[in-house]
């Protein structure tokens, strides 16, 4: 992941030359964190899509079933008066 923020420096160069400065660490720190966070936020907003779905659907089936119970046991009762 980091060889993609990481500027390449020439062979031939001072150990000197190869030495990042902490300006350099930092934004490609800041990058590096960046990108993770928004990987995390679109795995997580997946992740809540996907259980809000299988929770509404565990609801409409509750509901559906009470309400089939509700109508059974009214209509059973309908001709007592």
């Amino acid at each position: 992941v980091i060889d993609k923020y990481v500027p390449r420096r020439r062979a031939q160069s001072n150990v000197a030359e190869n030495c990042y400065s902490l300006d350099d660490v930092r934004e490609l720190l800041r990058k590096v964190l960046k990108e993770r966070e928004v990987q995390l936020e679109n795995d997580f907003g997946n992740f809540l899509c996907t259980s809000l779905d299988e929770q509404a659907e565990e609801f409409i089936k509750f509901n559906e079933a009470y309400i089939a119970r509700q109508f059974r046991k009214n209509s059973e009762m309908s001709y007592v008066s």
